[in-house]
């Protein structure tokens, strides 16, 4: 299941962190939120992200010999 965890500091800065997603689940999940906020100023992506993209290139190259 997919979280997301809103901060919002005191200068107005907004931060999302999103559990549980994985590749491009993360932006499509925190799309609309980010419609509403405003102008992102900052994309900071985990690992999480990364390791999806090498597991499909991986099965890519498995599957291709």
């Amino acid at each position: 299941m997919k979280k997301m965890h809103i901060r919002i500091g005191k200068d107005g800065k907004v931060r999302l962190d999103v559990e549980g997603a994985v590749g491009t689940e993360c932006r499509d999940f925190t799309k609309l939120f980010e419609q509403a906020v405003g102008e992102v100023t900052e994309c900071q992506l985990k690992p999480e992200h990364d390791r999806v993209k090498d597991s499909v290139s991986e099965q890519t190259h498995e599957s291709g010999t």
